[in-house]
């Protein structure tokens, strides 16, 4: 948590807008254990059946990446191990190009260029 905090911390100094992408238990165990619940602006989840509500513990709101993509965000940390290529993949074709993406591997972040 320690790195995550870190680094969600240096793009808050910048004003800069965070969303995590991935309503799971990592991404919910992530929210809530490294206390994001004022430091991220929402969890992106492609499920329509968990869009509109809200993350346990956190209560971080669930928003579609339509939704996601009418907001501006400025750093995505892609929080879905089994998917994470393809959502890098996706951010990458219909997000904004200047949106900095990471995904949270087993053990650290990595910060894709």
């Amino acid at each position: 948590n320690h790195q995550i905090n870190t680094y969600i911390d240096n793009l808050r100094t910048e004003q800069k807008k965070i969303a995590i992408w991935g309503a799971s238990h990592q991404g919910f165990t992530l929210a809530a254990t490294a206390d994001l619940k004022h430091k991220i602006e929402f969890i992106i989840d492609s499920a329509p059946f968990k869009q509109g509500k809200y993350a346990p513990v956190s209560h971080i709101p669930i928003v579609s990446p339509e939704k996601a993509k009418q907001t501006k965000i400025d750093a995505i940390i892609i929080v879905a191990p089994s998917y994470s290529a393809e959502i890098a993949r996706q951010i990458r074709m219909e997000f904004s190009n200047n949106i900095e993406i990471s995904i949270l591997k087993m053990h650290y972040l990595e910060i894709l260029e």
